[in-house]
C-alpha cells in the first residue's frame, strides 16, 4: 500500500510587521519627548497609529503630528 503523503499540516510562523516614522512632540527636553511617545503613542491593527487624546500633551496642543510608512517592513523569525 502507497502512503498518502499529501495531508497537510498546521504550521506556526512567527512574523513581525514593523512601520518606521516620526512623532513630532512639542517638550522641554529630548528625554521627555521619548518619555511622551513611550506612554502615549500606540498603533493597532484596526485603528491605526493614535496618540492617547487623555495626555496632556494632546489637551495642550490640539493633536499630535505623525509621518509614517504606509507599508510595513515583513520579518519572519525562523526556529
Amino acid at each position: 500500500m502507497i502512503a498518502n503523503n499529501n495531508e497537510k499540516t498546521e504550521f506556526r510562523i512567527r512574523t513581525e510587521f514593523v512601520f518606521r516614522g516620526d512623532f513630532m512632540i512639542k517638550a522641554t527636553s529630548r528625554q521627555e519627548a521619548y518619555a511622551l511617545v513611550e506612554k502615549y503613542a500606540a498603533m493597532t491593527m484596526k485603528g491605526g497609529i493614535e496618540f492617547d487624546p487623555a495626555s496632556d500633551l494632546y489637551k495642550e496642543d490640539g493633536g499630535v503630528d505623525w509621518e509614517f510608512e504606509s507599508h510595513a517592513e515583513k520579518r519572519i523569525t525562523h526556529t
